[in-house]
């Protein structure tokens, strides 16, 4: 019983610090980027021809770049976040 009680312990405080590492849409790239420098390639890879979006939208949310852009913003997050969790 008391192993069952500790690998519970052990999966919620996993879980925790995953969700604290969590990027979300409400985010701007500025902050994703100071905190986390390995997301600047993902962000880099949804430039566009004439925009850099770490150029001209650091202060914007990220559904809101994704919005503007007609990116997928689930795939968007899921990207960044692949970026920050080791596998």
């Amino acid at each position: 019983m008391r192993e069952k009680c500790a690998l519970a312990k052990e999966i919620t405080n996993f879980n925790r610090e995953e969700a604290e590492r969590m990027i979300s849409k409400d985010m701007n790239p500025l902050d994703v980027v100071y905190k986390y420098r390995e997301t600047e390639e993902v962000f880099r890879s949804y430039d566009q021809p004439d925009k850099c979006i770490l150029c001209d939208h650091l202060f914007d949310s990220i559904e809101n770049i994704a919005a503007r852009y007609d990116l997928d913003v689930d795939e968007m997050l899921t990207k960044l976040n692949s970026a920050i969790i080791p596998e």
